[in-house]
């Protein structure tokens, strides 16, 4: 491999790696208020597992080290072995802040250091006291004895994976250990172990690999077409091993190894819960809802034993599975096994592994009145009935019963199980169906005729499964064939076969001539000639001896056979659910996309605009004008449509930014021994993702401030009768074409006194601490009232950082503040940068471009109705007065209009705008038209200007300034 591509797939580790350590980053403050929530701690561990073995492959030995002594403490939480205490929490913070800038070192092209102190400090907390291992030996002493529990060796199988396969055997699951056994022969050969693997996956409730690694080269030595790993699969299912081995074609490729002897252990009796344990509210709620949800199944349950319909057998267990989860939410435990056990059946029944009998509505009917019986006791408080364990027991018989059942059938003949079954099987008939198409036209020597055969005894066993007896007695004549040493036969079958196949995938029949063509009957030529003639092709080409009778009729029963299949197909084709595919694309090639769609608006308003010269200029005919305005229109639609679609690609939601500032809160909490709560809301608003990267920076420090200089401690805030726990909240929303994002505190508020203070010795010359404007001092570089600076904040140069940042995005910020009650600082950021819609207007002979977010309304009026209001002009709008301005004086900064110069018979045009100080109406000279304009970001030359907020390249060539109305007025 090229190192072009090797460093090319290290920097898409760089990107994976970060967004792992953010993701673990979070599940570890989840983790520290969850410590028994054992999910949480395996995703960390995995997340550093897999940074670990990524930066082995791409020999980052310095990082791949650090990461293993991160994981072995990891791997000691999540096995128990320790306890997750708040000391555990900071260091494994600490480990993963190091390996992000061991990351951020490599980007920079620096050689990563290993901190061996956290290492020491990591092996200190793996290292369990004295105390709690003599806890666990007696733990583990007592479960041995009193469960006789698995006599599998924690070495051979992760003490988390054992638990779980007890878990669900005692649920009356089959659990298995199995074996991989592909070569890469079998995988060059079309055999790939990943069809089995998501067949398999597909039918298992629990499914877990383990698989070494340390089998992979690294990638300049890696080979895609070798096999390197060799997973062992620990599964729980209601599939048996003659079942598991009909999801793969030779069974010789894996070795099935049943576990459950090793689990068999004496059921503990369920102790009852008594009513007093729930919480009332929730289970006044749980109750209106669980007699809802019984009446649904008993109605239901008749309805299925009267009509065997499959629709009523779908809301019964949809009933059931919401009734579960909302028993085993309040905590009655009992309950929700029990209607685990019910959903099984239901599952089973629907799947077809199980018939429905009158005794199994029987038992229906029965689980059904013990449930009603339960949570009416359950109100009253007498517990639950005696019989419910009788009847959990039917249940489990019926479910282990290893005897078909006297069946009603559900399905018939050519009726086809549940959509993920049939998606197995359109896998594997997809692969079979390539399998003749390359293996037969080669010829059926011995490597080719195992393939072959292998495939076929797979199909045959999996169309059977399914109830697609076609295919299968097809299959079968084919094995009879070969057996029979009719190779001739054996290889007309197999196209019958293939050809089934292709009408039962595609949904579709191929034309006779189509068929003659593809089998190299008749060439193309002679297709259309006897197309031209009416007459069936068939006899038109067997006339003229292009053709035997015999081929025609091979084709034609070729073509029955995919009609066949293709029938079929309304019934096996089943639609995937829609799910969110993401794909990793360079930014770089997201803004170029996005400045072409720029330049293609630019296009359109050339065309536009020579098409108005062409009006102007010469008299078209009206059919030819209609053409060009309706491919004016056409070319519009589509131009935005497009900009549409690319401003989506860069869109990403806020809570990707919003998500990292829970860490900085938890440790400022800690550091201060503050309680503070932290809220966001509006996290789906969605923002340009470069503008998301530059406004991470200002938004840790106005967090930082909210939490360091506005929240008070306990103590403080107690003595001003306010909640112990303060609270910051960071909030984000669409306002026009504005993004607004508001950080606010309870906390202590700015002290204007103190600030007055400060500014004054600073030299700014306050009247008051009144003044509207002194709170904006805090934004001046080098600014603080803090008269020690920490670690967090007190240097001044947070805000400074925060006000600069929004003002390079065109932005504002605003800081209000009530003493002893808070403070809130609001971003107003405009999104208006790429393709909107905009008012063309002249002043002074130049034209100019508003974004058409801002207008409220235009308006021509007579000059006489503009008045001089005090020291500016006015008109009276609405029933209100309106400011008013001409648009030179705000562009050049004049002196305000006492008079205006015009006749009064002239009508004057006036643009009403709306910004976040109010209304305002601006005189100009002319008024021309709403229309699409590309805005490009403001020159440098141009930068320091506040009242333009782009640039833009109209029709005719024309550079148009687009003015920002909120700096304007």
């Amino acid at each position: 491999m090229m190192m072009d591509e090797m460093e090319y797939y290290r920097r898409q580790f760089y990107v994976e790696a970060k967004e792992i350590i953010e993701k673990a980053t979070e599940d570890v403050l989840k983790a520290e208020t969850e410590p028994d929530n054992i999910e949480l701690l395996n995703s960390i561990f995995r997340g550093v597992h897999t940074i670990k073995g990524s930066a082995g492959g791409f020999e980052l030995e310095e990082i791949s080290e650090f990461a293993h002594h991160l994981e072995t403490l990891l791997d000691k939480l999540r096995n128990r072995e320790i306890e997750l205490t708040s000391e555990i929490v900071d260091i494994i913070l600490n480990g993963l802040d190091y390996i992000a800038k061991m990351i951020e070192d490599c980007e920079k092209g620096l050689k990563p250091e290993i901190n061996y102190e956290l290492i020491e400090k990591f092996k200190s907390f793996a290292i369990p006291s004295k105390e709690s291992e003599n806890i666990r030996d007696i733990e583990t002493s007592e479960k041995i004895h009193k469960e006789e529990a698995v006599s599998i060796k924690r070495e051979e199988i992760p003490l988390e994976i054992v638990e779980n396969l007890k878990d669900y055997y005692e649920r009356g699951y089959k659990v298995y250990k199995i074996l991989i056994k592909y070569t890469t022969d079998e995988y060059i050969n079309g055999f790939d172990p990943l069809i089995f693997l998501k067949n398999l996956k597909s039918n298992t409730v629990y499914y877990q690999a383990i698989t070494d690694i340390s089998t992979v080269p690294p990638i300049k030595d890696f080979n895609p077409l070798t096999l390197y790993l060799q997973p062992v699969i620990y599964i729980a299912t209601d599939l048996n091993t003659e079942e598991i081995k009909d999801l793969v074609f030779d069974e010789t490729l894996i070795e099935i190894i049943d576990l459950s002897l090793q689990f068999k252990v004496p059921e503990k009796p369920e102790e009852f819960i008594p009513f007093e344990a729930i919480d009332k509210d929730v289970f006044n709620e749980f109750m209106i809802d669980a007699f809802e949800a019984l009446d649904t199944i008993e109605k239901n349950i008749l309805a299925y034993e009267k009509d065997n319909s499959l629709e009523a057998l779908n809301a019964i267990f949809r009933a059931v599975h919401t009734l579960k989860g909302d028993a085993d939410y309040i905590g009655l435990n009992v309950l929700a096994k029990f209607c685990h056990n019910l959903e099984t059946l239901l599952e089973r029944l629907r799947s077809g592994k199980v018939k429905r009998t009158p005794t199994i509505i029987d038992t229906l009917l029965k689980a059904i009145d013990i449930l009603r019986i339960t949570i009416v006791n359950l109100k009253t408080n007498k517990g639950y009935p005696f019989t419910i364990h009788q009847v959990e027991s039917e249940l489990k018989e019926i479910l282990s019963s290893k005897e078909p059942l006297k069946e009603e059938p559900i399905l018939s003949k050519e009726t086809l199980p549940p959509e993920d079954t049939l998606n197995i099987f359109l896998d594997q008939a997809s692969q079979f169906r390539d399998i003749i198409k390359i293996y037969l036209p080669k010829g059926l020597d011995e490597q080719n005729l195992k393939i072959i055969l292998r495939a076929l005894r797979s199909i045959k066993s999996s169309a059977s499964y399914i109830g697609l007896y076609t295919l299968s007695q097809m299959v079968e004549k084919a094995l009879s064939l070969h057996e029979e040493k009719k190779i001739e036969d054996f290889q007309k079958e197999l196209k019958s076969i293939e050809a089934f196949l292709e009408g039962l995938l595609s949904g579709g029949v191929k034309k006779l001539g189509e068929i003659l063509l593809e089998d190299q009957k008749i060439t193309e030529k002679d297709l259309k000639e006897a197309l031209s003639k009416q007459k069936k092709i068939g006899e038109i080409l067997i006339e003229e001896g292009k053709v035997k009778k015999e081929d025609v009729q091979e084709a034609l029963k070729k073509q029955r056979l995919m009609e066949t299949g293709a029938q079929l197909s309304s019934k096996v084709t089943v639609k995937a659910e829609e799910e969110i595919k993401t794909m990793r694309v360079d930014e770089r090639k997201i803004d170029n996309l996005t400045n072409l769609i720029g330049e293609l608006v630019v296009v359109r308003n050339t065309y536009e605009y020579l098409l108005n010269s062409l009006i102007n200029l010469f008299e078209l005919n009206r059919q030819i004008l209609r053409a060009f305005k309706d491919n004016l229109y056409q070319f519009t639609r589509l131009s935005y449509s497009l900009q549409e679609g690319v401003m989506s690609l860069r869109m990403i939601p806020i809570k990707n930014v919003f998500q990292r500032f829970h860490r900085a809160v938890r440790d400022i909490a800690r550091k201060q021994g503050k309680l503070i709560k932290f809220i966001t809301e509006g996290e789906e608003t969605e923002i340009d993702k470069k503008v998301a990267d530059m406004l991470s920076d200002p938004l840790i420090h106005l967090v930082r401030n909210a939490c360091d200089h506005g929240i008070e401690p306990p103590d403080e805030r107690k003595a001003k009768g306010k909640p112990e726990e303060g609270t910051v909240i960071l909030n984000a929303f669409q306002e026009g074409s504005n993004l607004i994002i508001k950080v606010i505190d309870d906390g202590k508020g700015i002290d204007r006194k103190k600030l007055f203070e400060k500014a004054k010795e600073r030299g700014f010359s306050f009247q008051s601490p009144d003044d509207p404007e002194l709170l904006n001092v805090i934004f001046m570089p080098g600014f603080s009232t803090k008269e020690k600076a920490t670690d967090i904040s007190g240097r001044g140069v947070g805000m400074d950082v925060v006000k600069t940042t929004v003002e390079s995005l065109g932005g504002k910020v605003y800081i209000s503040s009530e003493k002893d009650w808070g403070t809130e600082v609001t971003l107003v950021i405009p999104t208006s940068i790429g393709i909107t819609s905009a008012l063309l207007i002249e002043e002074n002979n130049k034209i100019f471009a508003i974004p058409i977010d801002y207008v409220l309304e235009t308006l021509k009026i007579p000059a006489s109705k503009i008045r001089r209001i005090h020291d500016r002009i006015g008109i009276y709008y609405r029933g209100s007065i309106l400011p008013c301005e001409k648009l030179i004086n705000l562009l050049y900064q004049k002196e305000r209009t006492f008079r205006l110069g015009y006749d009064e018979d002239i009508e004057v045009p006036i643009i009403v705008l709306k910004t976040r100080n109010g209304s305002f109406g601006v005189l100009i000279d002319k008024l021309y038209k709403k229309t699409e304009i590309a805005i490009k970001p403001v020159p440098e030359t141009l930068s320091n200007i506040e009242i333009i907020s782009g640039v833009s390249i109209m029709g005719d060539g024309k550079v148009v300034l687009v003015l920002n109305p909120e700096k304007l007025v």
